[in-house]
C-alpha cells in the first residue's frame, strides 16, 4: 500500500497536535500582538481529521477486498476492530477512574454512567467526557465500526450512480443535515459529540479513496495539481482560515456545520496530496525533513496510545504540580519545555502498553 506510510505520518502529526492543543496554547507576541493562534489547531478539527482518516482506512480495506460484504467477513471485521481498540481503551479508562477517585472523587461519574460509557450505550457522548476524556471519540468510532459495512455498501452504490462530482455535493448537503440531527440529539448542550453529527467525516474518508484511485475525466490533471508543492501551501492557508473561523464562529450553527463539511473535504484532499508523494521525493529530503518524518512515523505507530494516555499524563504532570504549574504559561520557552516533557513521557507510556497489550492482541487478528 503506497499510502500506508503517509497516512501513518498524518496520524502521528495529529496525535502530537492534540497534545499541543490540550496543553492550552503558548504565548507568542510579535510587536505587541499575540500570534500564537497561527500554531494552534482546535482539538475538534484534529478529531474531525482523525474521523476522515478512519473512514479512508476502513473503506480501503473493503475496496481491496480485505473484507467482503458477507456475514462471516462482517463478524471478522467487528472482531478485529474490537481487539484493536477495546483492551487498551478499557485499561486507560480504569486508570483514569482511579486517578480521579484519588485526586477528585466528586468528578467520578455514577456507576450507571460508567457502565454506559464502557459499553458505548450512549447515543450522545457529552456526559462524562471530562472524566473519561477519550470516551467520546472512541464511542463515535465504535458506532461507525458497527455501521461501516452498511455505510460502505451504500456509498459505493451512490458513487456508482452519481459520479464523483455529484457525490461531492451530496456529501456537503449531507454534512449540514447530519450536523442538524447531531445537534438535536445533543440534549441540553450545544456540543455535538455523537455519531450522527460526525458521520459525513467518515464518508469524506471514502471520498478520499475515490479521489485518488477512481477513474474520472479530470483525474490526471487534478493529480498533477495536487502533486505540486504549491498544494501544501494552499492547504496550509485553508487550514489557517478554518482555525480562524472555528475560533470566531464555532457557536453559530451554519458556520459550524459548514466548517465540518469543509474540514471533511480538505481532509480528503490532504490524504490524496500525501498519497501522491513519490518515494524519490522522500529520499531526496535533507536530514531535518528525514528526522521529522521519522518522528511522525513513530508518532503514527503509537498514535492510538498517545491519544489515550496523553490526557492522564498531562493531569499527573500539571494538575498535581509535580514539575510544572498548570497553564497559562508565562513564556514560550516554558510551554515548549512542558510540551516536550509531555510528549516524551506519553511516548514512553504508549510504547510500554503497545508492547504488553497492543502487539499481543494484534496476533489474534483473523485473516480472511
Amino acid at each position: 500500500m503506497q499510502g500506508k506510510d503517509p497516512i501513518l505520518m498524518l496520524r502521528g502529526f495529529l496525535a502530537l497536535a492534540l497534545i499541543w492543543h490540550h496543553l492550552g496554547g503558548m504565548p507568542l507576541k510579535v510587536f505587541g500582538s499575540d500570534i500564537a493562534f497561527i500554531f494552534w489547531i482546535p482539538g475538534r478539527v484534529i478529531v474531525w481529521l482523525f474521523f476522515v482518516i478512519s473512514g479512508y482506512s476502513i473503506y480501503y480495506g473493503y475496496r481491496i477486498q480485505k473484507y467482503k460484504f458477507e456475514l462471516k467477513d462482517s463478524l471478522r471485521f467487528y472482531f478485529n476492530r474490537a481487539i484493536r481498540i477495546l483492551p487498551l481503551f478499557c485499561l486507560s479508562v480504569i486508570l483514569t477512574w482511579i486517578y480521579f477517585l484519588y485526586v477528585s472523587p466528586q468528578d467520578v461519574p455514577t456507576w450507571q454512567s460508567i457502565i454506559r460509557t464502557m459499553l458505548f450505550l450512549d447515543l450522545n457522548f457529552y456526559q462524562g467526557i471530562f472524566t473519561f476524556t477519550p470516551t467520546w471519540f472512541i464511542g463515535v468510532i465504535v458506532h461507525f465500526y458497527l455501521l461501516a459495512p452498511i455505510l460502505v455498501m451504500g456509498y459505493i452504490k451512490m458513487r456508482g450512480r452519481l459520479g464523483i462530482i455529484p457525490t461531492f455535493w451530496s456529501l456537503i448537503v449531507f454534512s449540514v443535515l447530519c450536523h442538524l440531527l447531531g445537534k438535536k440529539l445533543s440534549i441540553n448542550t450545544g456540543d455535538i459529540r455523537n455519531f450522527p453529527g460526525s458521520a459525513p467525516l467518515f464518508l469524506f474518508g471514502f471520498f478520499a479513496y475515490d479521489l485518488y484511485n477512481d477513474d474520472y475525466p479530470f483525474k490526471e490533471k487534478l493529480h498533477k495539481i495536487l502533486k505540486s508543492w504549491l498544494s501544501y501551501a494552499v492547504l496550509f492557508c485553508l487550514f489557517e482560515w478554518i482555525f480562524f473561523l472555528y475560533h470566531k464562529r464555532n457557536s453559530d450553527f451554519w458556520s459550524y456545520s459548514f466548517l465540518e463539511g469543509l474540514v471533511g473535504l480538505i481532509g480528503a484532499v490532504l490524504i490524496v496530496v500525501l498519497l501522491l508523494r513519490e518515494p524519490a521525493d522522500i529520499h531526496s529530503e535533507n536530514i531535518i525533513f528525514k528526522g521529522l518524518k521519522a518522528l511522525m512515523d513513530k508518532s503514527g505507530k503509537f498514535s492510538y496510545g498517545l491519544y489515550l494516555w496523553h490526557s492522564l499524563v498531562i493531569m499527573l504532570i500539571l494538575n498535581t504540580s509535580m514539575i510544572f504549574n498548570a497553564p497559562p504559561y508565562e513564556t514560550t520557552a516554558t510551554f515548549l519545555s512542558v510540551f516536550f516533557l509531555i510528549v516524551v513521557i506519553s511516548f514512553c507510556v504508549s510504547y510500554i502498553f503497545h508492547s504488553i497489550i497492543e502487539k499481543p492482541y494484534q496476533k489474534l487478528y483473523k485473516i480472511g
